[in-house]
């Protein structure tokens, strides 16, 4: 069930945190940071020139959003805090400016109908709390799926938040969303649905190659930190993206996914997840396990394909045929936030 829960998890929350310099935050410092850069940046001030909010517990925070965290935060500035805060302080501890100047970014794991631990309704519980809600700029969703529907006639969470709040431009990403740490332009990246080949969606290309990518470089970026506060879960991310193995793991996913890698080198690392899919497979009793490593293994031979082919499966978010949705489904630029 361990191999079960690691592998359903990296399908399930492809790299995306926040992704605070998307184009409405402009700075041009270098993304890599000392401890000691950090002390203007901690959750001392209850007025933000930026809100971020993180949607997952400290103690379950991994190695990707402990990364996000800390450029998101270097990025932004002002309050960093968690949903779960929020939910549980005094209303109006903390709050934005009445001018209109600022946004608030939700950051953490995402998928169709939740961010991290909590839905739509607990997300806009937490909100109604921050001081001046009503003046925000935007609420930016920056996890993957955020304006994906959970099927049926349920909403995005970006539709149900944005219908508590009609007033505020609320936005977020209807598949993979991916943070540039790399202090290269600092945009995001996410899923490019254009000629989307019928029989695999993006995302399952994307997913398996995160996987392959994850098991050769590096296996536990997705396991929980175990770290109980926030500000050490950020000084732990400022580490990693000074670390030479994780900027190998992440610079060499984005490449990947964007179609610009080494094609024998991806190969080989499709070819070993798929035989790390295969053992597990052999030793699964689980019927839900075979299932996944079943599906996992009919899947591969396809990414093998757009492996050869070199075809990208996340694009430039800025680039204006990018699939940022705003609450009423259509698509807007990361530029107009």
């Amino acid at each position: 069930m361990k191999a079960e829960r690691q592998y359903k998890e990296r399908t399930s929350r492809v790299i995306q945190p926040s992704k605070g310099s998307g184009g409405h935050i402009v700075d041009n410092r270098s993304s890599f940071m000392t401890i000691n850069e950090t002390k203007g940046l901690m959750r001392n001030d209850h007025v933000a020139q930026r809100m971020v909010i993180v949607g997952s517990d400290p103690v379950e925070v991994d190695s990707v959003i402990a990364a996000d965290i800390s450029f998101q935060h270097q990025k932004a500035g002002g309050v960093l805090l968690t949903l779960g805060e929020l939910l549980g302080g005094t209303p109006s501890k903390y709050g934005i400016k009445k001018d209109g100047s600022e946004g608030i970014i939700l950051t953490t794991h995402g998928e169709p109908g939740k961010v991290g631990d909590f839905g739509p309704s607990e997300i806009i519980d937490g909100l109604k709390k921050i001081a001046n809600i009503e003046k925000a700029k935007y609420i930016y969703i920056a996890s993957c799926d955020a304006a994906t529907s959970p099927g049926g006639e349920v909403p995005s969470v970006i539709a149900e938040i944005g219908a508590a709040f009609p007033g505020i431009n609320v936005c977020g990403a209807p598949g993979i969303a991916i943070t540039d740490y790399r202090g290269i332009s600092g945009d995001y990246q996410t899923v490019y649905k254009k000629n989307e080949p019928k029989g695999i969606p993006f995302q399952d290309v994307a997913c398996v190659i995160e996987n392959a990518v994850t098991l050769s470089l590096f296996p536990n970026v997705k396991d929980s930190l175990g770290l109980d506060d926030l500000d050490k879960v950020e000084k732990k991310g400022i580490e990693l993206r000074s670390q030479g193995d994780f900027i190998e793991f992440y610079d060499t996913l984005i490449n990947a996914l964007l179609g610009q890698f080494n094609v024998d080198r991806l190969i080989f690392f499709v070819e070993t997840y798929r035989k790390e899919c295969e053992k597990q497979l052999a030793t699964a009793e689980n019927q839900s396990t075979i299932i996944y490593f079943q599906d996992q293994l009919k899947i591969v031979p396809l990414v093998l394909e757009f492996v050869k082919k070199q075809i990208p499966v996340i694009t430039d978010a800025r680039k204006k045929d990018a699939p940022l949705r705003n609450k009423a489904g259509s698509s807007i630029t990361y530029d107009s936030l």
